[in-house]
């Protein structure tokens, strides 16, 4: 029984310093790759715009909104004369006001990560396209509680000088819940335009 127990306690010991290398060396590989993105370009731009509703399970949300979100990234390629691509962590909020005595106040706050790929090199007029998978949470009036989903959204627009962007974007949010046999969606559209702050 002794041996037994010494054999386990021995396993479980090699168990638990696997987990230790293993996470040591994925927080080594993390800040490696944070000091790479820190001697990186950073981009941090503000943006604002209208947002559609296109289609949704909520019967009492409007078909008009407004947005706006910070972004803060670093380029991550494109330094030898080719087109730059961007990691950037948006935070933004989603306001979508009762327009019908029918249809509620809703608001949408979100947060993920966003990728950007310049189609060209800098210019005075850059073409874009880029893609999220962002995290939201909804709240709507008169309603306790908030319901959290997860969203895809892809966009293209072009930089217009240095400073200046527009864009137009497509997104789709899935918001499931336990005992709910149809997933709650809000698929949404936006012109949105911005600028650069660094």
């Amino acid at each position: 029984m002794k041996q037994k127990r010494y054999i386990c306690d021995l396993f479980h010991k090699f168990s638990f310093m696997k987990k230790l290398l293993l996470l040591f060396f994925i927080l080594s590989a993390f800040f490696s790759f944070a000091q790479e993105l820190e001697k990186s370009p950073k981009k941090i731009t503000f943006e604002m715009g209208y947002t559609g509703v296109r289609k949704s399970n909520f019967t009492d949300i409007s078909k008009t909104g407004f947005a706006f979100a910070l972004d803060y990234g670093w380029q991550v390629s494109g330094f030898k004369n080719k087109p730059a691509a961007y990691i950037s962590f948006p935070l933004g909020y989603t306001a979508i006001p009762p327009i019908k005595k029918s249809t509620k106040n809703y608001g949408i706050s979100f947060y993920g990560v966003h990728i950007t790929h310049n189609l060209k090199q800098q210019k005075n007029i850059v073409p874009f396209f880029g893609y999220s998978l962002l995290f939201n949470q909804v709240i709507k009036q008169d309603t306790d509680g908030r319901v959290i989903g997860h969203e895809t959204r892809f966009d293209a627009g072009a930089n217009l000088g240095k400073r200046l962007f527009a864009k137009i974007e497509y997104g789709i949010a899935s918001y499931p819940a336990l005992g709910q046999k149809i997933t709650s969606k809000i698929g949404t559209w936006g012109l949105k335009v911005g600028v650069r702050i660094r």
